[in-house]
């Protein structure tokens, strides 16, 4: 797949089964992120990924958090159960560096891009993904069981597998409507 034809056509894949990106897979998915912009070079991100019995520390996680907001039943079930839509989620995470020309959301957007190159890279193979955030990457449970303090910041969980179903034929929004001229 070509580059233009890659972003151009990008679209997400909310239902994902095995098989996840296999190593050689993953090596690509990840060289791609950390060529993601990144002002003075500061390498603003981390990424955590959940595999196998990892997604089911990772629902745990979850688990924990809905409970210490008080929630019940479905809820918490449903909980636990999050993580194992994919074969593998990925934790990004924007690890913001104190730096005076580099404020911290340009740190968070750098680990954004880094997400998305993920997915494109994930896609470009054949694979399908798609880029999740909830109120799990802002609990304060979630983010101290992975880790993140200060000004970091989760960006996203991305989800990645084999998509169940084609893309959607759904009309992309015209580009003229968001585009001004000075």
């Amino acid at each position: 797949m070509d580059a233009l034809t890659l972003l151009t056509q990008r679209h997400s894949a909310p239902r994902l089964t095995e098989p996840g990106p296999d190593e050689q897979q993953l090596d690509i998915i990840l060289a791609a992120a950390v060529k993601a912009p990144d002002h003075a070079a500061l390498t603003p991100w981390q990424f955590v990924i959940a595999q196998g019995e990892g997604l089911l520390k990772l629902g745990e996680i979850f688990y924990e958090a809905a409970k210490a907001k008080g929630e019940s039943g479905e809820v918490l079930a449903r909980a636990r159960l999050l993580p194992t839509r994919a074969p593998m989620v990925i934790t990004v995470i924007a690890k913001v560096q104190q730096h005076p020309k580099v404020p911290a959301i340009e740190q968070h957007l750098s680990a954004g891009c880094a997400a998305m190159a993920m997915q494109m890279a994930a896609q470009a193979q054949g694979l399908g993904g798609i880029w999740r955030t909830g109120s799990y990457a802002f609990d304060p449970t979630v983010k101290a069981s992975l880790g993140v303090q200060g000004d970091d910041q989760i960006v996203g969980f991305l989800y990645l597998g084999t998509p169940l179903s084609k893309a959607p034929n759904k009309k992309s929004p015209d580009p003229s409507d968001y585009v001004s001229f000075l």
